[in-house]
């Protein structure tokens, strides 16, 4: 990792890293930092170790932490990006519509074919 000019500034505790991180600007909070730095989670800062029970950090470790959670804005959903993007989904419910149309058809001209063959069975003797 490398080095930075505050990395011999120890943060211990999560509230401390808390306190830190929202004083740089970052909105987060000790329990959220407790989560991700917890081992089974274990995607929170880098700790350097712990102070009694207390997690050990510097206010470089941390700064690069939050600077790497930071992700590029997200473009507006597709679904919702203009009024043709609905189109796809009415599509597919015109789909959805049409098969479950054939399937009721279907089902109400089995009794009709059941007639037929009935009828067919006793023509021919069967």
């Amino acid at each position: 990792m490398p080095i930075h000019d505050d990395d011999e500034d120890i943060l211990v505790g999560w509230p401390r890293m808390a306190e830190f991180a929202q004083a740089v600007g970052y909105k987060i909070t000790r329990s959220t930092l407790a989560k991700r730095g917890s081992p089974a989670i274990n995607t929170g800062p880098e700790l350097l170790g712990y102070f009694g029970n207390q997690p050990t950090s510097t206010k470089g470790h941390m700064r690069v932490w939050l600077q790497a959670q930071l992700r590029p804005e997200r473009p507006p959903s597709k679904r919702w990006a203009n009024k043709d993007s609905v189109k796809p989904v009415e599509k597919r419910w015109a789909k959805q519509r049409a098969a479950v149309e054939a399937a009721q058809e279907q089902h109400l001209d089995r009794p009709k074919q059941a007639a037929k063959r009935a009828a067919s069975a006793v023509t021919t003797g069967a």
